[in-house]
């Protein structure tokens, strides 16, 4: 781990400095945080396609009145 870390920063002799740690630590929680984020976006994006859509509207007429046919009783 010394090898690859003294490879990435070639200004600290020690990889344990505390400098290198926190720069190590802010980078992969910065990548961590911005996977999360675009994970939630392409979530949020997908799942809000679907309202974008122009949708169909369908209407039903009745010919008749339930009166005429006997539903409600005989009422004439």
């Amino acid at each position: 781990m010394e090898v690859a870390c003294a490879s990435l920063v070639h200004s600290y002799s020690a990889c344990n400095s505390p400098a290198v740690t926190f720069c190590l630590k802010f980078t992969v929680g910065l990548f961590v945080a911005g996977g999360i984020a675009f994970v939630l976006l392409a979530i949020i994006w997908l799942g809000m396609s679907r309202f974008f859509e122009k949708g169909q509207y369908y209407v039903t007429y009745f010919n008749e009145s339930r009166h005429e046919n006997g539903i409600c009783g005989n009422h004439k």
